[in-house]
């Protein structure tokens, strides 16, 4: 907010994602600042998925503390196969490099 109020940056011109890295600009070593915000957003999507599928292969074994790996495999592709109607309608085009 005090960006926006000393002029440094207009951010509510930009869009949603590129605020973040708009306000990181305007900091000391911003290059290191974005690399690591990448990388949490990464590690935060990718744990995510991780937890998800090991949480649906536990209910599908009846509650397996270790469900089998097979099971965690079928259970991330299936829930990756779930995005691609998203893909092909288009909805994120806007993602898209």
């Amino acid at each position: 907010m005090s960006l926006e109020l000393n002029e440094v940056i207009t951010l509510s011109a930009l869009t949603n994602e590129e605020m973040m890295f708009g306000m990181l600009s305007t900091m000391p070593i911003s290059t290191i600042t974005s690399i690591v915000t990448i990388v949490l957003i990464a590690v935060f999507f990718i744990t995510s998925a991780d937890s998800a599928t090991f949480v649906l292969g536990m209910h599908s074994t009846n509650g397996s503390n270790n469900p089998p790996n097979g099971i965690k495999f079928v259970w991330g592709w299936y829930s990756q196969l779930q995005q691609l109607p998203f893909f092909i309608a288009g909805v994120y085009k806007p993602y898209r490099m």
